[in-house]
């Protein structure tokens, strides 16, 4: 440690405060623990500091990471879905490695364990709702920059790695450009993470993953979210056929982030011995273990292309290394684990993925972005806020659209920093190429080269665990010193059963020094090889710690703010209003912050003033000018003020940017403004009709304004020359009973389109039958042909069998649904089928199982009066009339809610469902509170439901 006691004293004074400002900022308030009360916790932060203070290790610094790690285990805890108890598990086990363990390096190791715990997207989740980006590992980086700092300080590490001078200069780079613009938050909060990064891995494993035990120790923590996702996807998948084609999750993480983490690692894992510390049999089983849960994860990951790279990187390994007969049991497993992948993939439709996959579309919307501002580009995450321009036909092969990021790395890569940061990454990669050689072992190297390969189809690091996996991976093999031996060090060291701090000149100083100089780095008197060849290299880190620090701990507290107005706002606290105005004034830069107060105000009309909501939109977008949300919000207030060329105006600058429009309801607007104004309004009608219930019933349901849009859309799609066109109209408008495809239109259908769409437009012509309640002509005509059906089709069937009570041929169907439905998908529960089934079940008397379908959808969706009514129907046959009045209720006391949506959903509302466009939706629903034309929409419908419900409750009552 530090020689003089006054620097003793400093150092740990500033800890004391630091603890002080942690405790008030993030503790107080939060009653997350991990041992059931906080004081339990905290309890045993201070006997572990206490203990290890006894093997020679500070007690103030033993206290803050303790403190530091167990909020990052309580984050992991509380977005894990199942085995959550795991956690507490595992970090009694750490805590007592900390306490007792004497070495300096082992406990570096130990900090290291956090990057596998911390690799679920709880600690990058966006702030908000709807596919925004979002960075939020403070407390990750501030456990590295502490662990840094105090290496700094206490003089104990040497510096010389080039590839961190390089990722520390790109990262001055940015922030220079983009630290004060409209990505200034992420880009900030992302440097801070690299800069966090790279001080860590440089000084504690300078040498990569060659360094013994780096790999156990980030498995290992992950090892702990990926059996809780693979458990989930057991207990979700209800049977073994489903549990192949369903992708797994880990709280908030996308399956394909979890693939490229389980490759990563298990390229790592399964070349090298990484359980050096434990016995031979034992490292073995340790080693199967680890390797068996990754093989499984990046199975039931379902990211197909990274399970190919991960093959081709096991094989290349396995090709580098002697065929040892435990390799070769090795390789029989990977290789029965391979088919089984196969198979599993060969299930689904591959070959529509990879013809009409939407990041084609993604791509050559970034790279437009990027031709506009090709050197500097625009700083990290700013995809998500510029324009995301997409061709009509196109269109209708993506079944999710605004995102935050490009699904390409090297797309980014230039999207961030332009040109410019694209050579420093290339020069990276070229110095890591001519430097590894064959120095580095093959399985390192093949993760390095998948990881390359894999950043080709998408972006995963905006994952924290997967960003320092690539740097170490980068150390590798190029580090000019000695390798380190922890494990040797660990049990031949005599010096350490004294001292933490009298370790091995080995550990303190991994480049090769002349004796002298290790005993005098042993001895504590000199620190570096050459303090005057070193002393611009130490002030330029320690510049960089305090920048990242600065970038880190205001948004962390902005952050906390966020939380706390969270929680207000659930337990009715007009506190909220007070606490989010304190987040988006110390992070002014956050426009998720911001949009969410916004949200929050005119959904409640706490402290709502249009004129105040008008004014901060324009404020908003004289910093995010190409961020169509803003464009939007800004027309609906021109649409309700009643100047619709103003809207007109708006609504067309936000489709300009973004011109998808996944629920239809910005080309609905703009049609209502040119309608109001008597313009042609076909072309963005037919566009708002074809996307959605929201953009069809918005125009078709309207309840001044529908007759002329019927009118307008039958005659439009029938003279339509784009069959698809003309299908996803005519099909809103055949379930409102508006358009009959008689023999006459057929023809004409049939000339203008040709011979092939002939059983496309059968199929059109049963949905038709369907919706005029002709329901028998449906399984008659079916009945045959039903195992070569579609999806649409035995969707079709199921309805009419449904409505006719045909069991035998429901059950059938729906057995052929389950085989062909893509699990895979975001939308990977089919909740129309499983509706139908309640409405059947409840017909039969199965009480049981209706009940058991209604609790799982009323857990997406607790506000849905018709489930709500269903479930009151439930209790009430079985002998439950309380419960049911109590239901009941509770369903009329959300209709005023529920008419918010244009639309009447008489059941499930697949709105909720994965769409990329929430903000619009949820914006919209709140401006519908201000709208007084939303207000008559449906009426008949509802006041039919209501009045459905009030006489259940009275039949009740009077029982």
């Amino acid at each position: 440690m530090v020689n003089s006691k006054t620097g003793k004293l400093l150092w740990n004074t500033s800890i004391i405060l630091f603890l002080f400002v942690w405790f008030w900022s993030f503790e107080v308030g939060d009653s997350r623990t991990l041992f059931a009360l906080p004081i339990l916790d905290f309890f045993a932060v201070l006997i572990t500091s206490f203990l290890a203070s006894r093997r020679g290790a500070s007690f103030f610094d033993s206290l803050l990471i303790c403190t530091i790690s167990r909020k990052l285990n309580i984050e992991a805890m509380s977005r894990l879905e199942s085995l959550s108890e795991m956690i507490p598990i595992l970090w009694v086990i750490w805590l007592g490695l900390w306490s007792f363990t004497e070495n300096e390096k082992i406990r570096s190791l130990l900090v290291l364990y956090h990057f596998g715990l911390s690799f679920d997207a709880g600690n990058s989740r966006s702030i908000g709702v709807g596919m925004a980006p979002g960075w939020e590992c403070w407390n990750l980086n501030i456990l590295l920059l502490f662990a840094s700092q105090r290496a700094i300080f206490n003089r104990e590490f040497s510096f010389k790695n080039n590839f961190a001078i390089v990722i520390l200069f790109c990262s001055l780079f940015l922030i220079a450009l983009h630290g004060f613009g409209s990505n200034s938050y992420f880009t900030s909060a992302m440097i801070s993470t690299l800069v966090a990064f790279s001080l860590f891995a440089m000084i504690y494993f300078p040498g990569g993953f060659e360094e013994e035990g780096t790999v156990a120790s980030i498995a290992v923590g992950g090892i702990a979210i990926c059996l809780s996702a693979i458990y989930s996807g057991i207990a979700d998948a209800g049977s073994l056929a489903i549990l192949f084609r369903k992708r797994i999750f880990a709280g908030g993480l996308h399956p394909n982030v979890l693939g490229v983490w389980s490759m990563a690692i298990l390229l790592c894992l399964s070349t090298r011995d990484c359980f050096g510390l434990f016995s031979h049999h034992l490292k073995r089983i340790l080693n199967a273990f680890c390797i068996l849960i990754l093989v499984l994860t990046l199975i039931g990951s379902g990211s197909r292309v990274i399970w190919m790279i991960a093959i081709l990187g096991i094989l290349l390994s396995y090709s580098g290394i002697k065929k040892s007969v435990g390799m070769k049991k090795m390789f029989v497993g990977f290789a029965f684990l391979i088919l089984v992948g196969i198979w599993k993939f060969g299930l689904e439709t591959f070959g529509y993925e990879i013809f009409h996959n939407e990041r084609f579309f993604i791509w050559k919307a970034a790279f437009e972005n990027i031709l506009n501002s090709p050197l500097v580009g625009y700083g990290c995450l700013s995809f998500g806020f510029g324009p995301q321009r997409i061709d009509e036909i196109a269109a209708q092969f993506t079944q999710d659209w605004n995102y935050p990021h490009s699904h390409n790395l090297y797309l980014e890569i230039l999207l961030t920093g332009g040109v410019v940061l694209f050579m420093g990454f290339f020069c990276l990669c070229r110095e890591w190429y001519k430097s590894s050689g064959n120095s580095m072992n093959s399985g390192l190297r093949n993760a390095v080269v998948c990881l390359l390969v894999a950043g080709i189809f998408d972006f995963p690091f905006f994952c924290p665990s997967v960003v320092f996996i690539s740097l170490l991976l980068l150390f590798s093999g190029v580090y000019n010193g000695k390798k380190i031996s922890i494990y040797r060090v660990l049990l031949h060291n005599e010096n350490s059963s004294t001292s933490s701090h009298a370790v091995s000149p080995e550990i303190l100083s991994p480049l090769p020094l002349p004796k002298e100089a290790s005993l005098k780095v042993f001895q504590r008197k000199y620190v570096l090889q050459s303090l005057s060849g070193n002393q611009m290299k130490l002030g330029f880190l320690f510049f960089l710690f305090q920048l990242a620090i600065f970038l880190q701990i205001i948004p962390a507290i902005s952050t906390r703010w966020f939380e706390k107005s969270v929680e207000s706002l659930q337990n009715s606290n007009l506190e909220w209003q007070e606490t989010m105005s304190r987040a988006v004034l110390l992070s002014p830069k956050r426009v998720e912050l911001a949009l969410q107060k916004m949200l929050w105000e005119l959904s409640t009309g706490v402290g709502f003033q249009i004129q105040g909501f008008e004014k901060q939109v324009h404020e908003l977008k004289k910093t995010w000018k190409d961020y169509y949300l803003l464009d939007f919000l800004a027309g609906r207030i021109c649409y309700l003020r009643g100047n619709f060329k103003g809207a007109e105006d708006f609504f067309t600058r936000s489709l300009e940017c973004e011109p998808r429009d996944m629920k239809g309801i910005r080309w609905a607007f703009l049609s209502l403004c040119l309608i109001k104004q008597q313009k042609a309004f076909y072309e963005t009608s037919s566009r708002a009709i074809r996307r959605s219930e929201w953009g069809s019933s918005i125009l078709l349901d309207h309840p001044s304004l529908g007759k002329s849009f019927f009118q307008n859309a039958i005659e439009g799609c029938l003279s339509e020359k784009n069959w698809y066109k003309f299908s996803s109209v005519a099909r809103q408008l055949t379930e409102r009973g508006a358009l009959v495809v008689d023999e006459k239109t057929e023809s004409s259908l049939l000339k203008q389109f040709g011979e092939e769409i002939a059983g496309e437009l059968d199929l059109f012509k049963s949905l038709q039958n369907y919706y005029h309640g002709e329901y028998l002509k449906i399984i008659e005509k079916y009945g045959k042909v039903v195992d070569s059906l579609d999806l649409r089709g035995l969707h079709l069937m199921e309805m009419a069998a449904e409505k006719t009570n045909d069991y035998e041929t429901f059950e059938r169907v729906s057995r052929l649904v389950d085989e062909k439905w893509i699990y895979r998908s975001k939308a990977s529960e089919d909740v129309i089928s499983e509706y139908l089934k309640i409405l059947l079940f409840l017909r039969k008397g199965n009480l049981a199982e209706a009940e058991e379908i209604l609790s799982k959808q009323l857990a997406v969706d607790p506000a849905n009066p018709w489930l709500l009514e269903l479930m009151g129907d439930v209790f009430s046959s079985s002998a439950r009339p309380e419960m049911a009045l109590d239901v009941w209720q509770y369903s009329l006391k959300n209709v005023k809610s529920a008419r918010l949506d244009p639309f009447f959903a008489d059941g499930p509302r697949t709105i909720l469902g994965p769409v990329g466009d929430q903000w619009v939706i949820l914006f919209e629903r709140a401006f519908r509170r201000l709208d007084t034309e939303a207000g008559e929409y449906n009426q008949q419908k509802w006041q039919t439901f209501q009045q459905r419900i009030s006489e259940k409750i009275r039949n009740v009552k009077k029982q």
